[in-house]
């Protein structure tokens, strides 16, 4: 019975461990929280990139969420990155979906966007999509995943 209720409580304690308290916002997120989001999905953000939300998942899958402001120039010499070479954008059918009680992370409510998916090795990959609502700037959502 003990080890029923120690193998229980290890269980929870993992579950819970799995995610950290909600996502970071805006100002909060901090300068390793975006070395982190920069290294796993292997791309260089500009300096000039306004974090807007950042959440890490760990547990037997990874994930990491990162949605940021860009300008278009920026966002331009951004995706001129080896990483995006070869991505097919497509306007419609974008598999990414809101986060539930995070009004900042609504990519259903996008009406005109560029979506596109990146295989990477080691069972990872990222999903992209860019906000192409206004012409000078850009909200870019990427959710990587590692499994």
């Amino acid at each position: 019975m003990r080890s029923i209720a120690v193998t229980l409580l290890a269980s929870i304690l993992f579950l819970i461990g799995c995610r950290d308290s909600g996502p970071t916002k805006g100002s909060d997120i901090t300068p390793q929280q975006r070395t982190m989001a920069s290294q796993a999905m292997g791309v260089k953000f500009p300096a000039g990139a306004e974090a807007l939300l950042y959440e890490y998942w760990s547990g037997l899958d990874d994930s990491l969420y990162l949605k940021v402001r860009m300008t278009t120039s920026d966002l331009e010499t951004f995706l001129t990155q080896a990483r995006f070479s070869g991505v097919e954008w497509e306007n419609q059918g974008q598999q990414l979906r809101d986060m539930e009680g995070v009004p900042e992370w609504t990519p259903s409510g996008v009406g005109q966007y560029r979506f596109g998916e990146i295989e990477l090795p080691s069972a990872e990959w990222i999903w992209v999509l860019i906000d192409d609502t206004y012409d000078d700037e850009h909200e870019v959502y990427f959710a990587w995943h590692q499994m």
